[in-house]
């Protein structure tokens, strides 16, 4: 009779166990140092909300000025369109075209000369200027950034006026070339600094394939250089003209101040910034005049957050698309939210309110339709950084064994 075999079963083997270390725990725990981070980035978030809320104040403040005026007493086509700015004749005429025109024709000639001298000096300074050169270069267009604007309009007033009617034969030199020349003088600085910054955010391996395919330095530049730094070359154009449409005392000094829309640049003209400085000590509070004043603000204001938001937008239109299933950004649905808010406040006041109610509601209306809007933007940022650490600590949860 054969005997079973019988088998010892093997030992299960011993499983060393890692232990994680202490700081990798401590992200688990909401302790006093995950409390003090959050203060720090709510902090940080409140000093970039301000700085919206402070652009918001100053909308309203402008808005409602002339709130009054704008509602009851002014037509649009008149304003943008009348020929005509005589705000103390009886009737009085507010036809903002000649300003409009003078700062068009001003702006325009000071790009014309500010931008070719600010891309050579961008060009220059980052692709040829090399050590201390660059760097005194760059103090020096700073300098010349620095320089006050009523000293740019003592330039215009006593150097470049005989310099126009002795070179041009002109009976007038304060006029809209001498003003273009001093404003493209002031913007050139800014466009110089975003432009080089620009070329320098080039990658250099651009200029080593071409420099290795034989190209010369300027083929380099012109071929490789510029075409890649276009948005922001661009960016830089527009903010040359928000410095120029925004420029009251330089342009009010050497433009003449002449209350009708040029024909040539040896027309003296005025500007809507030069007008609301030259009008506003004048006008008793509370006139049609006074508010007409604010509404000319008001447009220009959103003439350079126009142009601001554009720039912003080409320099951002060549980064890379988000990843397909990429969180969405807070930013599209605070705008959202705030155009929202923004049609439907005007929807209520213009359809729906009419003339029945006076200008306090409206005003109310107004200051609600703007702190919902500032309301809905601080929630949303909240919203978004809680939703990041939540995700980071998911995130780790997942992933801390591969992690450690």
């Amino acid at each position: 009779m054969k005997k079973k075999s019988t088998l010892t079963p093997t030992p299960r083997p011993q499983l060393v166990q890692t232990h994680e270390p202490a700081w990798a725990d401590a992200l688990d725990r909401r302790d006093r140092a995950w409390a003090l981070d959050l203060a720090a980035r709510l902090l940080v978030l409140v000093g970039g909300i301000s700085a919206i809320l402070f652009i918001g104040a100053i909308f309203l403040f402008i808005m409602t000025e002339g709130l009054d005026f704008m509602w009851h007493r002014m037509e649009l086509s008149s304003l943008l369109f009348g020929s005509r700015w005589e705000p103390t004749v009886d009737p009085p005429e507010y036809g903002a075209l000649p300003l409009i025109m003078g700062t068009v024709w001003i702006t325009a000639v000071a790009m014309i000369i500010g931008v070719p001298l600010a891309f050579a000096a961008a060009v220059y300074v980052g692709e040829f200027a090399r050590g201390r050169q660059r760097e005194w270069l760059k103090i020096g267009i700073e300098i010349l950034a620095a320089i006050p604007s009523v000293v740019w309009g003592v330039i215009g007033l006593y150097v470049m006026a005989p310099l126009i009617k002795s070179t041009f034969g002109v009976q007038i030199g304060l006029n809209v070339l001498n003003a273009g020349i001093i404003l493209g003088l002031m913007a050139a600085p800014i466009i110089a600094t975003i432009a080089e910054d620009a070329l320098k955010a080039v990658p250099e391996g651009y200029r080593e394939a071409a420099e290795s395919l034989g190209a010369t330095r300027w083929q380099v530049i012109w071929k490789v250089v510029l075409p890649h730094a276009r948005p922001g070359l661009s960016a830089a154009v527009l903010l040359g003209v928000g410095r120029a449409f925004g420029e009251t005392i330089a342009v009010l000094m050497a433009s003449g101040h002449r209350l009708m829309a040029p024909e040539s640049v040896f027309d003296s003209a005025a500007t809507l910034t030069a007008t609301i400085a030259a009008e506003l000590g004048e006008a008793a509070v509370g006139s049609d005049h006074y508010q007409v004043l604010f509404v000319l603000g008001l447009l220009l204001f959103l003439i350079t957050f126009s142009v601001n938001l554009i720039a912003d937008r080409i320099v951002r239109g060549r980064k890379a698309a988000p990843a397909p299933g990429a969180a969405d950004q807070p930013s599209r649905r605070v705008l959202a939210g705030v155009l929202g808010i923004l049609l439907g406040g005007a929807g209520v006041h213009r359809f729906i309110l009419g003339d029945r109610f006076g200008g306090f509601l409206r005003l109310f209306l107004t200051i609600n339709t703007f702190g919902a809007a500032a309301v809905i933007g601080l929630i949303e940022g909240i919203l978004y950084l809680t939703k990041s650490d939540e995700a980071f600590v998911q995130t780790y949860q997942v992933n801390k064994k591969s992690w450690f």
